[in-house]
């Protein structure tokens, strides 16, 4: 199964986000962790939890408008709230 998600935003990097407002931070990462709870259950087609274990594998394409895209620990780290709504 293949889920897409948008590019997150860069207030969720792990080096940005312990300098950033804490209320903005959390609109984000609630966003973010709804966003990756809901698209699991729209592909899974299902409305209760599953309870087999998951693997994740992920596939970074930065928008063509960006410059560097962070370093591979960065985006794992912009992906917690993704992953923990898909835990969900």
């Amino acid at each position: 199964m293949k889920i897409v998600f948008p590019w997150p935003n860069s207030i969720l990097l792990p080096n940005k986000a312990k300098r950033a407002n804490r209320f903005v931070l959390a609109r984000y990462t609630a966003s973010a962790r709804r966003e990756g709870h809901y698209e699991t259950r729209s592909q899974l087609g299902m409305h209760h939890g599953l309870t087999a274990p998951v693997s994740i594998q992920y596939e970074f394409t930065p928008p063509k408008r960006r410059g560097n895209a962070p370093d591979d620990d960065g985006m794992v780290g912009m992906m917690k709230a993704y992953r923990d709504g898909i835990a969900d």
